[in-house]
């Protein structure tokens, strides 16, 4: 598997990890973009990764090193500017 640049990663953006995971990027420390609902500051002490909710309203984080590694597969579902 090629090697993942998750700086094209924007909030809003729906996203699917390892072909069953989906949900909405809600913020990513890899570019410091941070969604309103999940500010910077409340947010500060996690590593390099992006910060997804679900359809079901979990919050689930992926690192920066596992999805970058190869092992994870992730694929843009739906560009932040597509959803609506």
């Amino acid at each position: 598997m090629s090697s993942i640049d998750l700086s094209e990663f924007k909030i809003g953006d729906q996203v699917e990890i390892n072909g069953s995971n989906e949900g909405a990027v809600v913020f990513s420390t890899v570019t410091s973009e941070f969604s309103a609902d999940y500010p910077q500051d409340e947010w500060a002490d996690m590593e390099r990764g992006l910060m997804l909710k679900t359809k079901e309203g979990a919050l689930v984080f992926y690192g920066a090193d596992y999805l970058s590694s190869g092992a994870a597969s992730v694929t843009r579902l739906a560009a932040a500017e597509q959803n609506g």
